[in-house]
């Protein structure tokens, strides 16, 4: 793939290298150009921009998971994101490359693409592997790697072997599926257990703690945060729940481990509760020797105190990590057990199915989805009184992946 400035005339079907914000519209990075994109930036008062080719050999995604869609076409298979979002890679399926959008998000590479060359075929990758060993290039899949999926995916149609993706997840027939999950809730259980005042109020507020993060840790008004500096801080508020470091950071971000440390620096500058909380926790942990949840409930920390560094430090993020993960688990049950009740006294059909971490999936008739999603709402958002507001994303469909 080739990168340039040329005329914004001549951009018709180009790639878009950067995201721009025209008024209210983002052209997001990555995007095709179409004629009306090319009118917009030029009412814009845009005449270049920087945009992307494809070489000889490069595929653009759509063209991509038509191929391995045409290879798959069978019963039993869902093969309409075969590559998702620009990630550019194979959702999850049995015996299939692992990884899909959501892990792309907490490395903050949603706008890149992994060479399936430099990988054993369809091998499970995780994150931090990738950062290590995975050479990156930008949205354009590789003809090799759409031949072996093809390849697969065939092979398995031919068996007769499903390939399981989140569509494959349906209620009974005629009903629908209920998808609930909380919103941030492990930043705004830092924010209860901290204290910390500038987190308290972004919650409190209903403000985009991400973009509030990136004002904050980076020095600009929200209005100057870009998305790479909103994706940036969104890796630092999951990073210090988590317990990152300064190396830990520069490999999510792509930058070096000065500049990681810095941002680690400039946040804990700007939220101070949230620094005091976690000396705090791990001080009361090298005493009692257990953590313990919003709920009381409690986990063993037993090399609190280890002489040995990396068991140490790994004891360390468990301390503080530990109460907050905990205590998700703990309300998202609390959540189950009144919407069960809820459910059992309003003498509905509709049933809880599954929990997957701070998510729940229902099943529902269609008559009952107006009533059971606001129970449903209402009982995880009130399932546990905090200094900040609980919030609850949800949505049905017809199969798992349509309802999120």
């Amino acid at each position: 793939m080739k990168f340039g400035e040329i005329p914004v005339a001549e951009a018709e079907g180009a790639i878009l290298a950067h995201s721009l914000k025209l008024g209210a519209t983002v052209l997001k990075k990555g995007r095709v150009l179409s004629r009306a994109d090319l009118d917009a930036i030029a009412a814009a008062g845009l005449a270049h921009i920087v945009v992307a080719r494809l070489e000889p050999g490069d595929l653009r995604e759509d063209e991509a998971a038509g191929r391995i869609a045409a290879a798959a076409a069978g019963p039993n298979i869902t093969v309409a994101n075969a590559f998702t979002g620009r990630a550019n890679l194979f959702a999850e399926a049995r015996g299939l490359l692992v990884f899909d959008r959501d892990r792309l998000d907490r490395l903050n590479r949603v706008d890149e693409a992994v060479t399936l060359g430099t990988l054993p075929p369809f091998a499970v990758v995780e994150p931090r592997q990738m950062v290590a060993t995975v050479k990156i290039i930008p949205f354009a899949v590789p003809e090799t790697a759409v031949a072996k999926a093809a390849d697969f995916a065939a092979t398995n149609s031919a068996a007769g072997e499903p390939l399981l993706r989140v569509a494959a997840f349906v209620p009974r027939e005629g009903w629908k599926l209920i998808v609930a999950d909380y919103s941030q809730i492990e930043l705004r259980l830092l924010a209860n257990m901290s204290r910390d005042p500038v987190l308290l109020d972004a919650f409190t507020n209903g403000e985009d703690i991400h973009t509030r993060t990136a004002a904050e840790v980076f020095g600009v008004g929200p209005m100057a945060v870009t998305p790479d500096l909103r994706r940036n801080a969104k890796a630092v508020n999951f990073g210090i729940v988590y317990g990152i470091s300064g190396f830990g950071l520069a490999a999510q971000l792509g930058i070096p481990r000065a500049e990681a440390e810095k941002y680690i620096k400039a946040y804990f500058e700007r939220y101070a509760g949230v620094k005091k909380f976690i000396d705090a926790t791990i001080a009361e942990v090298r005493q009692s020797g257990v953590t313990r949840t919003l709920l009381g409930r409690e986990r063993p920390i037993p090399d609190i105190n280890s002489r040995n560094n990396n068991a140490r430090g790994f004891a360390e993020r468990t301390a503080v990590n530990s109460p907050l993960q905990g205590t998700a688990a703990d309300l998202i049950k609390l959540a189950m057990i009144r919407i069960d009740r809820a459910l059992i006294a309003g003498g509905y059909r509709s049933a809880l199915l599954l929990q997957v971490h701070d998510e729940l999936l229902l099943e529902s008739p269609p008559e009952e989805l107006p009533e059971v999603t606001q129970i449903v709402k209402r009982e995880m958002e009130q399932a546990y009184p905090l200094a900040v507001p609980l919030l609850v994303d949800i949505g049905c469909g017809a199969n798992w992946r349509d309802a999120k």
